[in-house]
C-alpha cells in the first residue's frame, strides 16, 4: 500500500490512525513522475478520489514535466477538474 493511501486512511479497508490529519484541512501531494514511481491517468484519478474522500482541501502534484502536462492533466480536465 502507498503511504498516501495508509495516510489518507487506506483503499483497502484499513483506517487511519492519526484522525487528526483528516479534518480537511490538508493538501494530499501527489508525485504523478517520481522516480520512484510514475503513474498513469487512472492511478492519478484513484488518489485525487481517495485525498477528496479523505477530505483533503486540494491536491498538489509534483514533478511538473513533459508527462504531466501532456499526457495527464489533459485528461484530468475532462471531468475530475472541470
Amino acid at each position: 500500500m502507498a503511504w498516501a493511501e495508509w495516510r489518507l486512511g487506506g483503499s483497502r479497508g484499513r483506517t487511519n490512525p492519526d484522525r487528526r490529519w483528516r479534518s480537511g484541512r490538508g493538501v494530499s501531494g501527489i508525485g504523478v513522475t517520481a522516480i520512484e514511481s510514475r503513474l498513469g491517468v487512472r492511478q492519478v484519478i484513484d488518489q485525487v478520489k481517495l485525498a477528496r474522500q479523505a477530505g483533503a482541501a486540494g491536491v498538489a502534484f509534483f514533478a511538473l514535466d513533459y508527462t504531466l502536462v501532456n499526457d495527464i492533466l489533459p485528461y484530468l480536465r475532462l471531468g475530475l477538474f472541470k
